[in-house]
């Protein structure tokens, strides 16, 4: 695994919005060894199976950030109108 080893396990967590804990047993549960710590280094096609898996919670997370961002926009509209 470690000749093929690209992306850091942390950074696929906090894009995809998911826990440690939860990858670490998805992985397991499809045969993927993957050792349970954020340093650990993936490959793309571990990457990938993440990727299709959890897709639906980066999108929560980018419309959570959209919809965040939107209404501090509107707060700051609100406070300069007042």
């Amino acid at each position: 695994m470690a000749d093929n080893a690209k992306i850091r396990l942390n950074k696929v967590l906090r894009e995809l919005n998911i826990s440690l804990d939860r990858a670490v047993d998805f992985l397991n549960g499809k045969g993927h060894d993957v050792e349970a710590r954020p340093t650990t280094k993936i490959s793309d096609d571990v990457y990938q199976v993440l990727l299709d898996e959890f897709q639906t919670d980066k999108s929560k997370k980018l419309h959570l950030r959209k919809l965040e961002r939107k209404n501090v926009r509107k707060r700051r509209q609100f406070e300069f109108n007042w």
